[in-house]
């Protein structure tokens, strides 16, 4: 069976977060540099997979853990992770920064590899596709944006503050950032799965179950 995965990148990583996370779920996987985050630590990740462009301290690497060398060019260290390895649901720390087209990569991820569920934590926020029925329960009065990552009809939803229910996201169209939950109880259903939800962190475990 086949677990859920903690990736760690070679961007900003607020260790607090992740350590809290790494603690309950396992296997680790780091993209290349990303294991520079977890040398001083002393954690070893199960993996390390990358073009090791960026992976410091590689003769002691080599001797804790597996390191899979992907020299090509045309994939970014993360999607190597991906296309080399299977999980319900992948979270994933250190694909942001200072600079914007991390989070450019982070959009064209979740775009590109429909077929994997990815909770990317950026700094206080979580990033998410959100399946075409998504039903959760969130404290009312929760931040949760909503994003078209391509064309979507909002069949129908409840429990936020502004409605969107028959709403034809697309980007350059109609997004929904910035709604918020007015009751405990949330549902939106759309015609095809190409929403992200942006929410708060500390709501992970929430997110968690509505993805597996």
């Amino acid at each position: 069976m086949f677990e859920i995965t903690t990736i760690i990148g070679t961007g900003h990583v607020n260790m607090d977060q992740f350590l809290s996370i790494y603690k309950k779920v396992r296997p680790l996987v780091a993209a290349d540099g990303g294991a520079n985050h977890l040398y001083d630590s002393g954690i070893v990740p199960d993996m390390i997979i990358g073009d090791l462009d960026s992976l410091q301290n590689k003769e002691e690497w080599k001797q804790k853990t597996n390191i899979i060398h992907v020299p090509d060019q045309d994939s970014t260290d993360l999607e190597k992770v991906l296309l080399r390895t299977e999980a319900p649901l992948y979270l994933a720390f250190g694909f942001t920064g200072d600079r914007f087209d991390h989070t450019l990569e982070i959009l064209h991820v979740l775009s590109k590899y429909r077929n994997k569920q990815i909770i990317f934590f950026v700094e206080d926020d979580i990033v998410f596709r959100i399946p075409k029925l998504w039903n959760i329960e969130l404290p009312i009065g929760t931040r949760v944006s909503l994003y078209p990552l391509h064309k979507t009809k909002i069949l129908k939803s409840s429990g936020l503050k502004w409605p969107v229910d028959e709403l034809e996201m697309r980007q350059g169209h109609i997004i929904g950032t910035s709604n918020e939950t007015t009751n405990e109880y949330v549902m939106i259903e759309q015609d095809e799965p190409h929403l992200i939800g942006v929410t708060e962190w500390k709501f992970h475990d929430k997110i968690i179950a509505t993805l597996l």
